[in-house]
């Protein structure tokens, strides 16, 4: 079944091969996601990055996307989930002219609400790397709580990088 959840301010839906080139323009930009895990080189990587969770019958442990879109349907971001069992790890990218404005909160919560009353989800984690202070304060803002912090935990682009993985139980 495909995701198609409508809020005030946001759109969240599954991502189609036809959003690769917008979800591209913002992906690149290596200045503002110096903390991501992936820089796509091209719109041919982002397809095919992206080309095993477009279309999903369903979420699975695998990753799933869905696109962040505004009133008229511009997309400005996207948000990557992956389920296991009652747990699911989320993780958010919004092209730099966006931020600020809240968006990526209220994506994040209509996907958090979605998933939790849909699948059951009761714990959501997210990982980041800690030097990335507008990720954390956007975790505060939605009730994460900091869990634990891994030193030189993986490699990114030639440098070992220190993670921070940040915790929300629903009750």
């Amino acid at each position: 079944m495909k995701v198609r959840i409508v809020g005030e301010r946001v759109t969240l839906r599954s991502v189609v091969e036809q959003d690769c080139k917008a979800i591209y323009e913002y992906r690149k930009d290596a200045s503002t996601n110096r903390y991501q895990g992936w820089i796509p080189e091209s719109e041919q990587e982002v397809i095919y990055k992206l080309c095993g969770v477009i279309d999903k019958a369903s979420p699975t442990p695998s990753w799933s996307q869905v696109v962040i879109c505004l009133g008229g349907g511009e997309i400005i971001g996207d948000i990557g989930y992956a389920i296991d069992g009652d747990s699911c790890e989320l993780g958010c990218t919004l092209a730099v002219a966006h931020h600020g404005n809240g968006y990526a909160v209220t994506g994040l919560r209509l996907l958090i609400d979605h998933l939790q009353k849909n699948y059951e989800i009761v714990t959501f984690t997210a990982s980041i790397d800690p030097r990335n202070a507008a990720a954390a304060r956007l975790l505060c803002l939605l009730g994460f709580d900091h869990v634990s912090m891994t030193r030189q935990a993986y490699k990114i682009r030639n440098e070992w990088v220190d993670d921070a993985v940040y915790n929300l139980s629903i009750p």
